[in-house]
């Protein structure tokens, strides 16, 4: 496998914890063999673990570090193809977690391509809409309203993630958020189009704006943890590949964990 496949799959599995820390907001965990986000909220969007690079004889010990460092507040794991052991996800339930979600991991590698969509007012997000921001992540994905805004807060206060909105006679269609990975990778970082917006090219227009913006900073690619009901149909219409899956796990309350294996 070539570097640049290696480095596009790390970072697809990495996600969104390629995002910079924020200050006493989050801040990674020193433990051997994975990358580990803690933070100030309890909340299993903002607290995860991603590329796993365990032995087999070394995997139950780490995931119990984890599972210890964490104590009893949620956080989630990212597996990816180069996650290892093989056998990491049966692990990971036997440890108590369950699998949250399975997503397309989709590259695109000609940024120059063009990409149809509608043209609609996109600007950048301030602080100012973060309430906004919040109520529709509350509505549409379910968050819990505290952690809804302080997600909002984390990102919006951050000027190497953009936050992206489309309008239409100042009238908010949707959003999207994305930052360039410092290998020069366009991460596309959640979007999501109103109810009463959809079928109008909103997700392509603010795809459209993204990609050439990023292009123009230098970025070598772009990609996505895609949805395969929502997003990842849109994306491969405009030219994604899918390279990979992506699987999502949770950890479970102690009352409705297994016992580990032995």
């Amino acid at each position: 496998m070539r570097a640049m496949d290696e480095a596009l799959l790390d970072a697809l599995e990495l996600g969104s914890l390629a995002a910079p820390m924020v200050p006493g907001k989050t801040w990674r965990v020193d433990l051997p063999g994975m990358f580990v986000r803690d933070s100030s909220i309890e909340s299993q969007r903002s607290n995860q673990v991603a590329l796993a690079r365990l032995s087999a004889n070394e995997a139950d010990g780490a995931i119990a570090r984890v599972r210890a460092h964490f104590g009893a507040r949620p956080f989630g794991w990212n597996v990816g193809p180069r996650s290892t052991p093989a056998d990491l996800e049966p692990r990971l339930a036997a440890h108590g977690f369950r699998m949250f979600r399975d997503s397309a991991g989709l590259v695109l590698r000609d940024l120059s391509r063009p990409v149809d969509a509608p043209e609609l007012e996109i600007r950048r997000a301030t602080l100012s809409d973060a309430e906004s921001l919040a109520e529709i992540c509350i509505a549409m994905f379910q968050q819990d309203p505290a952690e809804a805004r302080w997600l909002q807060q984390i990102v919006l206060s951050e000027p190497r993630v953009g936050v992206w909105l489309a309008l239409e006679r100042g009238e908010l269609l949707g959003f999207g958020q994305s930052l360039v990975t410092s290998e020069r990778f366009l991460l596309l970082v959640g979007a999501a189009t109103l109810p009463a917006a959809r079928h109008r090219g909103v997700y392509r227009a603010l795809l459209r704006h993204r990609i050439a913006l990023a292009h123009a900073e230098g970025a070598t690619a772009a990609i996505v943890q895609a949805n395969d009901e929502t997003s990842a149909p849109i994306c491969k219409r405009v030219g994604f590949v899918e390279v990979c899956r992506l699987r999502y796990w949770v950890s479970l309350p102690a009352d409705e964990r297994m016992e580990p294996r032995r």
